[in-house]
């Protein structure tokens, strides 16, 4: 999962990839603070694991997409022989299922996504001090 955070002097985005699946176990892997170094202005800095935020990762949305696009025609030309031999009824009720299949599949990979990124974000490490 991609993680970001905004560099404390030119205030660039940062990145960084884990596999944690919430700040905690984010902090048991590397620690309270993550050194990170800016590719802006090239200072080194650590901050807090609660201020780092789960960004959706755009890979993975490639992918689903890339999964409908090629999977609806891939499936149609795999069964097409069978498509002519169905009668009218069978034919619509199959084309649905098959057009549902792909649609299914790009849900799926974006909703468990989602959720993954609501789940690192929802949770706080240390939680929020309500006095200074």
């Amino acid at each position: 999962m991609r993680i970001i955070t905004s560099c404390e002097n030119c205030k660039q985005e940062l990145e960084t990839w884990t596999f944690a699946q919430d700040r905690v176990q984010l902090a048991r892997q590397q620690g309270d603070q993550i050194e990170l170094t800016c590719k802006n202005c090239n200072s080194t800095e650590k901050y807090p694991v609660d201020n780092f935020s789960a960004v959706p990762n755009r890979l993975l949305q490639t992918i689903a997409l890339l999964a409908f696009l090629i999977g609806t025609p891939l499936v149609i030309w795999l069964i097409w022989d069978v498509f002519w031999n169905l009668t009218m009824s069978y034919f619509i009720l199959v084309a649905t299922g098959l057009f549902l299949v792909p649609g299914i599949v790009y849900g799926l990979i974006l909703k468990n996504d989602r959720t993954r990124v609501n789940a690192f974000n929802r949770h706080q490490f240390r939680g929020r001090q309500r006095f200074p």
